[in-house]
């Protein structure tokens, strides 16, 4: 090869070299991350039960729902009147059912005459289930929860306006909860029933127009009402 040739080719090559250099290279493909599949954590469901407990006279039966199986139970009745008492309930139910260690019985009274007994068979039903803890709410009829105020697996109470209300001797937290214009004017009777009460106690009152849990879908008070009772009975529960 002679010399001449042989140069060329090496400038040839060179000139290659440097228009290589000068453009830019293809950059390589962004490989998109693959997306991760959000999985949501399950929550267990909370078991609800329909059960009907035997009055002993004849066929009768106290129908009561069950949400929850804790070891602490609330008591909650309506009187007959209401077709489906959980429903009526239903706000504080969800609200409490956030508590696992709770039990919420919703039972309906079959009368007023009854309801006392009413009350202690729901109890006596709760003791051979093995519960020692009970936290009692009444409203309307507020004699029930009164009347088992002294046995000894009451740990709390909480009193909407109703009739027949009187002191709470015993010495368990006691929440009231009263609506500045209650529809059938017991508020006053809840009121009196407060100061006469033993402590530990508390006075709630809203601004509103409304009768016993009523007042619960009242806008702007509901979510309060139903914070405070929340808290008072997680309280409760937590100091055991």
């Amino acid at each position: 090869m002679s010399h001449l040739i042989r140069s060329t080719l090496i400038a040839l090559l060179l000139a290659g070299l440097l228009v290589a250099c000068a453009t830019p290279a293809t950059p390589a493909p962004t490989l998109e991350p693959t997306p991760v599949p959000v999985v949501a954590t399950a929550i267990p469901d909370i078991p609800v039960n329909q059960i009907t407990i035997p009055t002993g006279e004849g066929d009768g039966t106290i129908k009561a729902t069950i949400t929850g199986n804790g070891d602490i139970a609330v008591m909650i009745h309506k009187t007959r009147f209401d077709t489906d008492v959980r429903s009526y309930w239903t706000p504080l139910v969800d609200s409490l059912s956030a508590n696992e260690k709770l039990r919420i019985v919703t039972y309906t009274l079959r009368n007023y005459d009854t309801a006392l007994k009413d009350g202690r068979l729901v109890l006596d039903y709760l003791r051979a289930e093995g519960i020692t803890k009970i936290i009692c709410i009444s409203a309307g009829i507020g004699k029930v929860c009164t009347d088992l105020q002294k046995e000894p697996e009451l740990i709390g109470m909480v009193k909407f306006p109703g009739d027949n209300l009187v002191p709470i001797e015993a010495d368990f937290p006691k929440l009231f909860v009263a609506a500045d214009a209650d529809t059938n004017g017991f508020s006053v009777n809840l009121q009196q029933a407060y100061d006469d009460s033993a402590e530990p106690k508390t006075f709630k009152s809203y601004a509103v127009s409304a009768e016993g849990p009523a007042i619960f879908s009242v806008p702007d008070v509901g979510l309060q009402v139903l914070t405070d009772i929340t808290d008072f009975i997680n309280e409760i529960v937590n100091g055991q």
